[in-house]
C-alpha cells in the first residue's frame, strides 16, 4: 500500500526526499494492516540512518474511522486541533492521508444514501468534507494524501452524459516508462475503471494519481503502473513501478539491482 509508505517517506530528512515531520493518518478500511506497516518500518530504518535514533511510529499519528458521521467530525474538529498541538509542541505533522476517502460512503450507500434525497446529501458531505481539507491543507501548509477506489467501467454514458464506448481511449496520448517497451494497453483493463464518488469528488481534488496493474496472468505476477492523470503544473504521464517488501519502487531502482 502506498499510502503506508508515505508515513516512513514524510519522516526522512529533506536531503532524503521526506518532509521531516509526522504524518496523521485517518484510516477507514477496516483492520489496519500493521504487519505491513512493521515491515516497512524495519525496511525504512535499515535503509535509512535517519530513522534508526528515533521510533518512527511515534511520528504517526493514527485515527481509526468506522462511519461516515465520525469521518466528518474528525476532518472539520479533530483534524485541525491535532495539527496545532503537534506544530506548538515542536514535532510539527507534515502530511496527512486520508485512506480511503470513499469506504465509509460505499459501506453506508444501501442505507443512507439509497434514494435521491440520500445522494443529494452525500454530495453535500463530500464536498463540505473537499473545502475543511483544503482550508486545513492552506492553514497548516501541508498536504493532503486521499485514497479512493475504482469501480467498473461500461459502455455507455460518461459522467458528463457523453458517448463513451470505449473508456480506455482517453489514455492513449499518456507518454509511459514502463520496463521492455510494454504499452499502455497492457494496463487496459485496469486504467478503464473509473474513480468512484463520481464527478462531485473528481472536481473537489486538485491532482489524481491513478495506479494500474495488468492481468495477474502476464508473467504470472501483474506489473503496476503510476500515472499522473491530471494535475495544474505537470503533464500526463506515467511510469512502471515495483511493489516489494520494501515499498514501491521506480523503474531505474530495479535496473540498479539488475546490473
Amino acid at each position: 500500500m502506498t499510502s503506508i509508505k508515505l508515513c516512513f517517506t514524510v519522516q526522512l530528512p529533506l536531503s532524503e526526499g521526506g518532509l521531516d515531520g509526522g504524518v496523521a493518518y485517518l484510516y477507514s478500511e477496516g483492520k489496519f494492516p500493521l504487519t505491513r506497516l512493521n515491515q516497512l518500518a524495519a525496511s525504512f530504518q535499515r535503509r535509512h540512518p535517519a530513522l534508526r535514533a528515533i521510533d518512527p511510529f511515534f511520528r504517526i499519528h493514527f485515527v481509526n474511522i468506522a462511519d461516515a458521521e465520525t469521518q466528518r467530525h474528525v476532518i472539520i474538529y479533530h483534524l485541525p486541533a491535532l495539527l496545532g498541538r503537534a506544530r506548538d509542541a515542536g514535532s510539527p505533522i507534515r502530511l496527512v492521508v486520508v485512506d480511503s476517502i470513499a469506504a465509509l460512503y460505499r459501506a453506508e450507500q444501501l442505507d443512507r444514501f439509497s434514494n435521491s434525497e440520500g445522494r443529494r446529501e452525500q454530495k453535500r458531505d463530500l464536498c463540505e468534507l473537499g473545502e475543511h481539507l483544503k482550508a486545513t491543507s492552506d492553514r497548516f501548509g501541508v498536504p493532503v494524501v486521499c485514497a479512493n477506489q475504482v469501480s467498473d467501467t461500461f459502455a455507455g454514458k460518461d459522467d458528463n452524459g457523453r458517448e463513451d464506448d470505449h473508456p480506455f481511449a482517453r489514455w492513449l496520448d499518456v507518454v509511459v516508462d514502463t520496463v521492455a517497451g510494454a504499452g499502455m494497453t497492457l494496463f487496459a483493463e485496469s486504467l478503464s475503471k473509473k474513480p468512484a464518488l463520481g464527478l462531485t469528488w473528481s472536481n473537489t481534488v486538485n491532482v489524481r494519481i491513478r495506479l494500474a496493474r495488468s492481468p495477474r496472468s502476464e508473467f504470472l505476477l501483474s506489473r503496476r503502473l503510476l500515472c499522473i492523470e491530471f494535475a495544474p503544473h505537470v503533464r500526463r504521464a506515467g511510469c512502471e513501478v515495483f511493489v516489494d517488501k520494501d515499498g514501491v519502487h521506480s523503474r531505474e531502482w530495479v535496473k540498479s539491482r539488475l546490473q
